[in-house]
């Protein structure tokens, strides 16, 4: 359920007859009052819905302007009562001219005892019209198409539950404010969805607090999501997994190394810094690799001089718009801090680090290393061993964050030495992983071995430019997406249904095709309807015999399958 809270208001009676009126194309039908003021439920939660006395006054009569907006200029005359007083006691010319009670002019901030309790009517900055504090509350409430409608008792009670949830109603000692729940049909692209209009002030004259009114409202929809089973928007632990692409970072992939992917900047940079982080042992060892791949990252000293590091930012442009962005930006797993705890962090290497930092040493240019075609299937070992281990981890344990992220490292570690819609979609798992893994309560647990090894072998596979094994990517890709469905689960499990359906999203559109494409390639290699497994990697994953006169003893021959396989 998303639950808006819009713009404040400074006309309720205008709000309500829009909302009870036909609409700007006579999209509004049925308008009805579900819920207002004085709404309760009684003898518990299953028990009589009492919907308040506007809602049952006006059950079942048609609307018309003047009525609505009657009803709008009532449920607001709390404020304009004590907007008056004010306006007296401040030596204003009280109500006048609009009918409205507001001064011509801005004035100062007016103070009133009133019953022992200090009350602040402060001037409202709102822009050059604005010569009132706007007064008037409005939230959307919205379902899913796929939802479908709710009864109209359904949604007042929601109602309800979300002004008690605000704030604005139900507080021990005070009056509830004045509101009304509107429903008037499903939106034009067929969301059942209600209004919910008010006023700020009570009859005691007492502004609605609206400190970290964000928080309240999304704490509220989550409490009714789950007390009335509705598909939830967002979880309650949920974060970004980063920052989104902008059009710049788009122009910028277009020259960095010539590439014409469709893949920005900033998600090849953040693949390079996952991917260097998991593979790792040391701060230095991270620096080293991120600088390799032609990624600039710099460091930010703490205060008091250059001899201690608190964080880093990183870019791939060189220009006036580099787009710089710190480690915590790409995820709260990829901040220093967090980084640190996975590492060996010791004053030793943070020394070493520090050089680095500074440039009092330089990165060394990377050795090409000797090209190994048993390093996919050390790669597919190292995956399905972690794939078998987590079949023992329990949906609930903290470790599926840490599994997330590693999984991220790795998707991140195969987009960078792919192109085109594989590349796309790797980043696109990583990016889905990395967010599953985003989480206040991140602990910054050590890589696990084998998806540290898989990353670093990937990673030479690279470095020695092997072309792509295509029976080899697809025993990885086979194993990751194995490993992804584990997450999957477990957050389905766990009632993370936002999060498993994003996940599930990625598995059956871009990894899906990927997929499909390795297994027609390989079908044409024949090994068609073969599963990817240690025995059915050719001349990759088959041990060889060294019989005498053997057809794989000879050394062209397994030149030649060598060949085969990298699909040439």
């Amino acid at each position: 359920m998303i639950a808006k809270v819009c713009e404040p208001g400074t006309d309720l009676g205008r709000g309500m007859s829009y909302l009870l009126g036909p609409g700007q194309n006579n999209e509004h039908s049925n308008q009805r009052v579900i819920a207002s003021t004085g709404a309760e439920v009684l003898d518990g939660p299953d028990s009589l819905w009492f919907p308040g006395d506007d809602a049952m006054m006006h059950a079942g009569k048609e609307w018309r302007f003047s009525a609505s907006r009657a009803l709008g200029r009532d449920m607001e005359s709390d404020w304009a009562e004590q907007r008056e007083s004010l306006l007296v006691a401040a030596g204003g010319r009280g109500p006048k001219g609009n009918g409205d009670g507001l001064p011509s002019e801005p004035r100062e901030p007016v103070v009133i005892d009133r019953g022992g309790e200090l009350l602040v009517d402060e001037p409202w900055e709102g822009g050059a019209e604005a010569t009132q504090r706007p007064h008037v509350f409005h939230a959307v409430l919205s379902l899913s198409a796929a939802e479908g409608e709710l009864s109209d008792e359904q949604w007042g009670r929601m109602a309800a539950e979300y002004m008690e949830g605000m704030g604005l109603t139900g507080l021990a000692g005070q009056p509830d404010v004045a509101w009304a729940a509107v429903r008037h049909g499903l939106s034009t692209n067929g969301n059942d969805h209600i209004h919910i209009m008010a006023s700020k002030v009570n009859s005691a004259g007492v502004w609605w607090d609206e400190s970290y009114w964000k928080l309240k409202s999304r704490a509220a929809a989550d409490r009714i999501e789950e007390r009335y089973g509705l598909r939830p928007i967002k979880d309650s632990t949920q974060q970004k997994a980063g920052p989104e692409p902008s059009r710049a970072d788009f122009r910028r992939a277009k020259w960095w190394e010539n590439s014409q992917e469709p893949i920005d900047s900033l998600t090849k940079v953040t693949n390079v810094v996952r991917s260097s982080a998991a593979k790792a042992n040391t701060e230095a060892q991270f620096i080293k690799d991120v600088r390799r791949q032609g990624v600039r990252i710099r460091p930010r000293f703490t205060a008091g001089g250059r001899t201690e590091v608190g964080g880093y930012s990183v870019t791939a442009d060189t220009g006036k718009d580099a787009g710089w962005k710190g480690g915590g930006q790409l995820g709260v797993d990829l901040n220093l801090t967090n980084l640190r705890k996975t590492w060996d962090d010791t004053p030793a290497n943070r020394a070493e680090a520090l050089q680095l930092w500074t440039r009092a040493a330089a990165v060394p240019p990377r050795e090409k290393a000797p090209v190994n075609v048993n390093q996919w299937n050390t790669v597919q070992q190292r995956l399905a061993g972690q794939a078998v281990a987590l079949e023992k981890v329990s949906a609930g344990d903290g470790q599926w964050r840490s599994t997330s992220r590693d999984t991220a490292a790795v998707w991140a570690q195969l987009a960078l030495q792919s192109q085109g819609p594989e590349a796309a979609a790797y980043s696109a798992a990583a990016r889905e992983m990395a967010r599953a893994s985003q989480d206040r309560r991140y602990e910054g647990k050590a890589t696990a071995t084998g998806m540290r090894d898989a990353a670093r072998h990937l990673s030479l596979l690279a470095m020695a430019g092997s072309p792509s094994s295509v029976r080899g990517t697809l025993a990885v890709v086979e194993q990751m997406m194995r490993i992804t469905e584990a997450v999957r689960a477990a957050q389905e499990a766990r009632g993370e249904r936002v999060r498993a359906e994003r996940v599930a999203t990625v598995q059956n559109g871009q990894l899906g095709q990927v997929q499909q494409r390795l297994r027609t390639r390989a079908e044409s290699l024949g090994i068609a309807g073969q599963a990817p497994t240690l025995t059915s990697l050719g001349v990759v994953g088959r041990p060889r015999t060294r019989t005498a006169g053997s057809r794989t003893d000879q050394p062209n021959q397994g030149r030649d399958r060598n060949r085969e396989d990298r699909g040439r």
